[in-house]
């Protein structure tokens, strides 16, 4: 399944949550205990905007290679190879019936222990795609300002960190014993903007790799 197709399923799974609160607590102030469906709907969308760019780019590679012709790659990709890689290793691959198949193997094995949920992390790793002004076209996309579209999703891939590493308590003396409120509202604006932001990044490089393949 292509990576844009995984997420926008794991997206829905997010939204049901949120619809699943909605059912529980239609009318009045929720109960303190529901709103952990909404912790977990933060969480699936974050993580699924992570597994995102670790299918997205891996799955590019043969197409980019290809179109490519194997000139002028990026620097980024080019040492995550060498790094996946001995020279032995990548001699045996020429010969191999589908080269490029376990060149992307190796992107996605170096790729594998590294998460992909901040502006700057976000914006290397679509280097390997040789995807350059990443804000600028986010902006253009959103239309928004290039400031915004890098943190368009950070409140919410922090607040997936709190969840995930502290169980959502509150961080001071004070608070370390409460759990944060957690309103649906910020919930349904959090999965609505991942997926704004994980399509804008899909269409900025799908754009780029139909336009390498026309000069092909």
């Amino acid at each position: 399944m292509p990576a844009i197709d995984n997420f926008r399923n794991v997206i829905r799974r997010a939204e049901a949550m949120v619809a699943l609160h909605k059912t529980l607590c239609p009318r009045g102030k929720p109960r303190a205990e529901h709103a952990d469906l909404l912790r977990a709907a933060v969480v699936i969308a974050v993580s699924g905007m992570d597994g995102y760019f670790h299918e997205r780019i891996p799955e590019s590679i043969a197409r980019f290679v290809r179109a490519k012709k194997g000139r002028n790659l990026p620097g980024r990709l080019v040492q995550l190879i060498k790094d996946a890689a001995t020279h032995d290793r990548l001699i045996e691959v020429l010969f191999e019936e589908r080269p490029l198949s376990h060149i992307a193997t190796m992107v996605r094995r170096s790729m594998a222990d590294r998460t992909y949920q901040d502006a700057g992390k976000i914006e290397e790793a679509l280097k390997i795609l040789g995807v350059q002004d990443l804000w600028f076209k986010m902006a253009q996309n959103l239309k928004v300002s290039k400031d915004r579209a890098k943190t368009l999703v950070q409140s919410y891939v922090e607040r997936r960190h709190q969840i995930v590493h502290r169980g959502d308590f509150g961080q001071t003396r004070k608070t370390k014993n409460q759990l944060k409120p957690m309103a649906r509202p910020y919930a349904e604006n959090c999965v609505r903007e991942i997926r704004r932001f994980v399509e804008a990044i899909d269409s900025i490089v799908e754009t780029g790799l139909a336009s390498l393949e026309q000069k092909a």
